[in-house]
């Protein structure tokens, strides 16, 4: 029934309540008119805004018209996306930082907005009705954040194949985490620009009501273009091609960030930002979201931060890698908004660094799949299946004489869990990991602060504790653990 009304949704339905949009798009947009702006802006324009148009009116974004097989590829590397996602409650936890998005320096900055907070049965009245709106509540349902996750929402709901929806409904249930936590930070960031927005809108001589509208209709658009999302003329058609659905998953909010910060370069570079202020205004855009957003991004997600601030209980040889592997991730995260070609640069740019690292080494410890496996991490969902099986396959090398227990820490259960995933992209070493993280979360061995950041999904790796060694590559370990850098 679900699929049922999922597809009638967007077929019939959609249609009909899109038939004003339509009919003012296709007179504005007419053959002769299309063919004068080609002639101006170019064919692959031309190519974008058909193509952008046709994903608004069927509200479909996969555009394409694959054939099962490739259907049936394109399903299993978003479950594997859906994998890694799987109750991630560190990622849950790095979505919150998007409530800095709603501030500006106009109405809405950093004093006006607090002072908005201070009134707590106000705050507390609009984060409620934004947070219950119809907005918040389709995003939650259908996972409306992420082109993937969109998808395996849909394929949840409308799947005829028993098992692959049984693994599609536990990957939708596994992002409740990241969906409430983007829920809040769109709540909480944005009850305080809805209601200064309200203020800014009556004293410009507008009534209560219409102020109130107006706000919200503001608030709206500010969410849909600074948060992640899957709307249609929010994505790009390098996205929802099939070489962009392979590539550039985890890249939707830097490819949005970098769009809306080079619209503003070039406003600038033509002159078409006026005024001191507005000036200012663009600048500060450009700065936030194609440089401190991404920088600040990758701290929280590689604990640079926690680490900075309790140095004595980490090795400064962690710090330092840390602080490479930060620097290393904002750089990544910048150049795979750029598109399928950033992505190219990025993989080949870690590929070689790579290739210098391991060639540094001793002929006996250097590892040259490091290589192949920065190559393939192109594409998130087969670099991280990869990734987890040459993990598994290094636990059962290094622990062949270890007996297999179904107990937290034995190396063949992991190796066992991982395989499972990576495999079938059932989530079964998701909640393991989760387990373990909680386990040394309640452990009175470790600082404080350690023990807050595991107990919200963060490694033992990722706080700069050692384990036991297992003789498992700690490497390999990094770089699995971290798979998810881009998504934010």
């Amino acid at each position: 029934m679900a699929g049922e009304i999922t597809n009638l949704d967007r077929g019939v339905s959609r249609k009909q309540y899109l038939q004003e949009f339509i009919d003012v798009k296709n007179e504005i947009f007419s053959e002769a008119n299309l063919n004068k702006m080609e002639s101006k802006l170019g064919t692959r324009w031309r190519e974008n805004i058909t193509d952008m148009f046709d994903r608004m009116e069927t509200g479909r974004t996969r555009s394409l018209k694959l054939d099962r097989g490739s259907s049936a590829m394109m399903n299993y590397l978003n479950g594997g996306i859906g994998t890694i996602m799987n109750f991630n409650t560190r990622s849950a936890a790095l979505q919150t930082i998007s409530t800095l998005n709603f501030l500006n320096m106009r109405e809405n900055n950093p004093l006006s907005a607090a002072r908005a907070m201070a009134n707590i049965p106000q705050f507390a009245k609009d984060f409620k009705f934004i947070m219950n709106s119809d907005m918040l509540k389709q995003r939650r349902d259908g996972l409306a954040i992420n082109v993937t996750e969109a998808e395996i929402a849909s394929a949840a709901a409308s799947s005829p194949n028993m098992i692959q929806g049984i693994i599609s409904k536990v990957l939708k249930v596994g992002y409740t985490p990241t969906k409430l936590a983007d829920s809040f930070a769109i709540s909480f960031g944005g009850a305080t620009f809805y209601r200064n927005r309200i203020k800014m809108y009556e004293k410009q001589g507008m009534e209560t009501k219409a102020a109130e509208k107006q706000a919200f209709l503001d608030f709206q658009v500010l969410a849909e273009r600074t948060q992640q999302s899957s709307r249609a003329d929010l994505l790009s058609k390098q996205q929802t091609s099939l070489i962009g659905r392979i590539i550039l998953p985890f890249a939707n909010t830097p490819m949005q960030m970098n769009r809306a910060g080079m619209k503003d370069i070039l406003d600038l570079a033509k002159g078409r930002t006026k005024g001191l202020r507005n000036q200012s205004e663009a600048v500060g855009r450009i700065t936030y979201y194609m440089g401190a957003q991404v920088a600040l991004f990758a701290g929280l997600q590689s604990a640079l931060f926690a680490m900075l601030f309790n140095d004595e209980d980490v090795t400064n040889e962690k710090i330092a890698s840390t602080k490479t592997y930060t620097l290393q991730s904002t750089t990544d995260s910048m150049l795979r908004g750029f598109g399928v070609q950033g992505a190219l640069i990025s993989s080949f740019k870690n590929a070689t660094l790579e290739f210098f690292k391991q060639n540094a080494k001793p002929a006996f410890k250097a590892d040259y799949s490091e290589v192949g496996e920065d190559l393939l991490n192109i594409s998130p969902p087969i670099g991280s299946k990869y990734g987890m099986l040459d993990l598994a396959g290094d636990k059962l090398k290094w622990n062949r004489n270890v007996p297999f227990k179904f107990e937290l820490g034995n190396p063949k259960l992991e190796a066992s869990l991982m395989t499972i995933q990576a495999v079938t992209n059932a989530p079964v070493y998701s909640p393991y990991q989760n387990i373990t993280n909680l386990q040394h979360a309640l452990s009175d061995k470790y600082e404080t602060w350690q023990r807050a950041l595991m107990g919200a999904g963060w490694t033992p790796y990722n706080v700069g504790i050692e384990l036991p060694k297992n003789k498992t590559k700690s490497l390999k370990k990094k770089k699995f653990e971290d798979i998810n850098v881009h998504d934010f």
